[in-house]
């Protein structure tokens, strides 16, 4: 089972679960064209978690996401994502003047 939990400060957070057969269409079905970028890496005996950005290749939005892959035996056997969005704050939240961007 895979879980992706989505955080977006439009929509709040969504939560989906997707048996492996799904998550593969899900990501080869996904419309437009995407690129990545792994911006670290660390594993330990049976986990990988990877921090990477994700883009479409015109840069009209950013990502980042962060993946927990479990293995067993070298393969993996279960993995937990969370996504956020890098675009500006919604009006609401600027409204309260708290926060500053990071990059």
């Amino acid at each position: 089972m895979i879980v992706l939990l989505c955080l977006n400060f439009y929509t709040c957070f969504y939560l989906k679960f997707f048996a492996l057969d799904e998550y593969i269409r899900a990501n080869c079905e996904y419309p437009g064209n995407w690129n990545g970028e792994i911006e670290r890496i660390e594993e330990n005996e049976d986990t990988i978690i990877l921090a990477c950005r994700v883009f479409p290749t015109d840069n009209s939005e950013s990502f980042h996401v962060v993946s927990f892959i479990y293995l067993e035996d070298n393969l993996i056997v279960d993995m937990d994502e969370y996504w956020s969005y890098d675009g500006l704050a919604p009006e609401w939240r600027k409204k309260m003047k708290i926060g500053k961007r990071i990059r």
